[in-house]
């Protein structure tokens, strides 16, 4: 296979002329590029953008910076991974780049921006290899090289973005460049085994001529980088450079095990006052996106520090699923001998939603020399599945010298999750750089998880100073961490995977400078809420969160502790704290007096709390919730008695069997000997009156399919019957005539609480007459009928919260009508009985059956915890057979030519079939339902002229049932009813809009309901005759 044919230069904005001319016009990096390698088409490769050395080729594209596409496939389709070589002839890269630019050093003026990295992807698959054995080059001085150590082999970066270094001088060099943007790039791995080598040092600032900050440590092989953007060192008496935004980048692990290297050490500021480099991360980690400030130059007074920031990091993606993380150890901060120390490296096995490091600053000698602040880190997602980390020990923070700068931020020891982390800068003489705000950062651990480290939704470091100001914390607030199942452990462990060292759970934390901790409400717990879902587990202390979200275990039981302190450990602090609790549904059943210790080492002050826990969508209990002395002072759940919860009796005689002891309700087993030993306490589960909600949604689809009988019965069959008698005269007239009839309305139906339907109901089909011998007059024929609504329900309760449901029903059936017309029984008053005109008595009746559906839904717009925040939710489909009809007599009464009166009494009965549907893997029973109807009322027509016929009408219908009955488990649902009195008001017109045309027709008719239902609906009909 050709090179050209595997890397191919595409244009990312279109394909046209034009497209191609405004993209030149408008962009000079309109090209985009896709690489594909197999590890065979090795002439692709390139020697490491870094600069630092002319050993290892890694995967990227040239210049070209964004909309890259990269893939990597080892090519096994899955079965096993494809071993590729580091050594010899090596078709290993050794590292892949979706978009990539380091700036290298000019030797001359200020460091030079790097640019913006986006929208590049990489897909790598199938493959394995290991770099373990080579370490990275490191940063060195002069032209055409970069100052930080290069990265360890076995790296993934979706993209990197490293400003160049500022020059050296006697009177002053050159700022560091800036990092650019790295947003927007995805990485995927699955099925793929990486091990990394260490990273390079970062150069040692410092030279006869002049003084360079020190450079960032390299990272250490065998971590992916969503994005990471680097600001460069500064020369003398200059800043370092920003680190870019790194936001919105996707990482996602399937299958994959990552060893890490050891991270590079940061470069020391050996000359001139300038900061120390931050350490390399150490290996074996995920982050979705990292922005670095570089360290700042000192000694000239008029240069005030802390520009060397850390950038923004938000709304980064990390997912990892079936995932073994092996870190090593972070790189040492470069010291200083009179600046800020560099910051250690972070340990390696962690994952990073997002982290924001400022750099150090240098020494200014008037008390200016402040650290770069870290970015603002928020709202990054972190979903872990089945994973394992193994942490190492991060990087010692770089020292300045006493009285001077101020030691830099020893790195977090690895094998932890971070939903977000920002450091500040150490000083030199001024402040400690400010960790920026850490907020609304989300971690969710599921599965079968082994977390070495701690569990942190938001943390925030303030820089550390010897003679100024030290640096605070931001505040580390709104973040959510979500432990679900009983199988995540959190801690470290030994060989034999037995936990040594158990770790904590926070919130959010923030800490000065000088390493104490921020107990401000609002800057550390305000918003931050731990989810603990079916989580049993131990762990060294939970801190910081101002919402507790507890669903009990499916297996829970009377005397479980969900959560055990371990020895050694701290209680947790309820003070302030809210919970909520719930159940699954599919869990045991609780007893009255069973008790759950949720927490077992508490401290604090949390008043008892009354509680109705909701099991499911149709199961509720009610519990208390205190603290407790139980040795330790726990918080204890204790179910209580329901009004049904009665102590069992004694059994009967029986034979000579001893029985046990009952749990509740009824005595020993006939053949058992009764004792007194009964255990009062059956189930305390009684029905959630918030279930009567899906009740209503099946009332609605009964009352629509009602409305389907009212369109034949009300008034279908009489225009039916006037189409068909004005074809009487016409010579050779079809057999059969065709019809359609439609109506829509929008109708509310109380039902104990009430439902609006809204929604239209047709039907099309044929019709004929016939005359008997004695003059009677037949119509009969036969129908499809359809209908579509949607519905919404409206339930209240007294103790719980208001149900809103909505939902769509459809029916399709079909059925038969036919009337009689009886001649010789009207008045006689009018000579010649039009086609729209009869006289007398009439009968009519009409059969139908067919399928309804309806899709419901409760609560459809909640958020994700909303059994936590009161929204009761769930949802069904249902499909059912219906059949029905009705029977009705009345009598037309012409007073004259122009003038009529028709009254009536219909009876009309519909059915619908039981059915069984499944509400979140709940199985809900519906009994068969029924409505029975009575309707009497008249109508009042007019004929004003040929032209223009309006009439009205009134009627009283009466529902006798439309009760809806259903059962979950052995619970019966409350009973909505559609019983009860409706007044029924209509009024319409016929209109031949042109005199000389009668073939032409518009009929209008409109009704009105009050009472039992309530609304209206209408319908108008063009209709040509030829």
């Amino acid at each position: 296979m050709s090179n050209s044919s595997i890397r191919k230069a595409i244009w990312a904005n279109g394909v046209s002329v034009c497209t191609l001319v405004a993209s030149l016009f408008y962009s000079s990096t309109s090209l985009a590029e896709t690489l594909v390698f197999d590890g065979n088409n090795i002439s692709i490769l390139q020697l490491d953008p870094t600069g630092n050395g002319g050993t290892y080729k890694s995967l990227y594209s040239t210049d070209i910076y964004s909309d890259n596409v990269v893939t990597v496939d080892g090519g096994t389709g899955g079965a096993g991974q494809a071993a590729w070589t580091t050594t010899g002839t090596i078709n290993a890269p050794y590292i892949i780049y979706g978009g990539v630019d380091v700036q290298l050093n000019r030797g001359m003026g200020e460091g030079v921006t790097a640019a913006d990295i986006s929208n590049n992807q990489i897909s790598i698959s199938n493959v394995r290899y290991n770099w373990s054995g080579q370490s990275a080059a490191n940063g060195g001085l002069g032209t055409d090289v970069t100052n930080g150590g290069s990265a360890g082999g076995g790296s993934v970066f979706g993209g990197l973005s490293s400003g160049g270094a500022g020059s050296q001088g006697i009177t002053g060099g050159g700022s560091g460049g800036n990092g650019g943007a790295v947003n927007g790039n995805a990485v995927k791995l699955s099925n793929v085994d990486l091990k990394g080598g260490n990273g390079g040092n970062g150069i040692a600032g410092g030279g006869v001529t002049g003084a360079l900050s020190g450079g960032i440590g390299g990272m250490g092989g065998a971590s992916i980088f969503g994005g990471l953007s680097m600001g460069g060192s500064a020369g003398t008496a200059e800043n370092g450079g920003e680190g870019g935004s790194a936001s919105k980048n996707h990482v996602t692990l399937i299958d994959v095990t990552l060893t890490g290297g050891a991270g590079g050490i940061g470069g020391q500021g050996m000359n001139g006052n300038v900061g120390g480099g931050v350490g390399g991360m150490g290996g074996g980690s995920v982050y979705g996106g990292l922005s670095i400030g570089g360290a700042d130059a000192g000694f000239i007074p008029d240069h005030i520090g802390g520009y060397n920031v850390g950038g923004n990091v938000s709304s980064n993606r990390v997912a990892l699923t079936n995932v073994t993380l092996i870190g090593a150890a972070g790189g040492d901060g470069g010291g200083s001998n009179a600046g800020g120390g560099g910051a250690g490296g972070m340990g390696g096995g962690s994952v990073f939603g997002g982290l924001s490091i400022g750099g150090a600053a240098g020494y200014q000698v008037v008390g200016m020399g402040t650290g770069g602040a870290g970015g603002s880190v928020s709202e990054n997602t972190i979903t872990l599945t089945n994973v394992i980390l193994k942490g190492a020990d991060g990087g010692k923070g770089g020292s300045g010298l006493p009285d001077m700068g101020g030691l830099g931020h020893d790195g977090i020891e690895g094998g932890s999750v971070f939903g977000g982390v920002s450091i500040g800068g150490a000083s030199g003489d001024g402040e400690g750089g400010s960790g920026g705000n850490v907020s609304d950062n989300t971690v969710t651990i599921t599965g079968k998880s082994l977390i070495w480290g701690d569990v942190y939704g938001g943390y925030s470091i303030g820089g550390a100073t010897d003679s100024g100001t030290t640096g605070s914390g931001g505040a580390a607030t709104g973040n959510t961490i979500t432990l679900e199942g009983a199988d995540i452990k959190i801690g470290a462990r030994d060989d034999d995977g037995n936990v040594t060292t158990y770790g904590s759970i926070w919130g959010g934390r923030s800490v000065y400078g000088d390493g104490s901790d921020n107990t401000d409400f609002d800057t550390v717990i305000k918003g931050n809420t731990l989810n603990l879902i079916g989580y049993r587990g131990t762990v060294s202390g939970i801190y910081n969160f101002e919402t507790y979200n507890w669903t009990l275990p499916s297996d829970v039981k009377n005397g479980d502790v969900l959560v055990t302190i371990a020895n050694g450990g701290t209680a947790v602090d309820l003070t302030d704290t809210k919970h909520t609790i719930a159940m699954v549904n599919d869990g045991s059943r609780l007893k009255g007096g069973d008790r759950v210790t949720m927490i077992d080492k508490t401290t604090g002050s949390l008043a008892s709390q009354n509680y109705t826990i909701r099991q499911g969508s149709f199961i509720v209990y009610d519990a208390t919730l205190a603290q407790q002395n139980t040795g330790n002072i726990a918080l204890v759940l204790t179910i209580n008695n329901n009004d049904n919860d009665i102590p069992g009796g004694g059994g009967n005689s029986g034979d000579s069997n001893s029985g046990a002891g009952n749990s509740g309700g009824g005595g020993d087993d006939i053949d058992n000997d009764g004792n007194s030993g009964n255990g009062g306490g059956g189930s305390a589960a009684k029905i959630n009156p918030q279930s009567k909600s899906y009740s209503e949604g099946r009332a609605a689809a009964l009352g629509f399919v009602n409305q389907g009988s009212d369109l034949i019965a009300t008034a279908g069959i009489d225009h039916i019957r006037i189409m068909v008698r004005a074809n009487e005269d016409n010579f050779n007239r079809p057999a059969f005539i065709p019809f359609m009839i439609a109506n829509g309305s929008s109708q509310r139906y109380k039902t104990g609480s009430h439902v609006d339907i809204d929604g239209f109901n047709m039907a099309v089909g044929l019709a004929t007459g016939f005359d008997f011998a004695t003059g009677h007059k037949a119509t009969m024929g036969t129908f499809f009928e359809y209908g579509r609504g949607t519905y919404d329900t409206y339930n209240s309760f007294t103790d719980f919260a208001s149900v809103h449901g909505d939902g769509d029903s459809n029916y399709k059936g079909g059925g038969i009508f036919g009337r009689i017309d009886f001649a010789g029984t009207g008045l006689g008053r009018v000579r010649q009985l039009a086609a729209d005109q009869a006289d007398g008595l009439y009968v009519e009746a009409s059969l139908r059956a067919g399928r309804a559906k309806s899709e419901f839904d409760v609560g459809r717009n909640a958020n994700l915890f909303g059994n936590f925040t009161g929204v009761y939710r769930g949802s069904y489909d249902s499909s059912v057979t219906y059949y029905g009809g009705h029977v009705a007599g009345g009598y037309v009464f012409n007073v004259n030519e122009r003038q009529a009166l028709d009254v009536f009494g219909r009876y009309l009965w519909t059915h619908m079939d039981s059915d069984d549907v499944s509400v979140a893997n709940e199985p809900l029973h519906f009994d068969s339902s029924t409505s029975s109807r009575i309707q009497l009322g008249g109508r009042y027509a007019y004929a004003y002229s040929e032209q223009f016929k309006p009439y009205i009408g009134a009627a009283y219908e009466y529902e006798f049932d439309g009760e809806v009955t259903a059962k979950a488990y052995e619970f019966n649902l409350d009973r909505p009813s559609l019983e009860g009195s409706t007044g029924i008001f209509e009024a319409g017109f016929s209109l031949q809009p042109v005199a000389s045309n009668k073939a032409l027709s518009i009929d209008v008719n409109g009704q009105g309901y009050a009472g039992q239902r309530q609304g209206g609906g209408g319908g108008i009909k063009l209709k040509y005759q030829f």
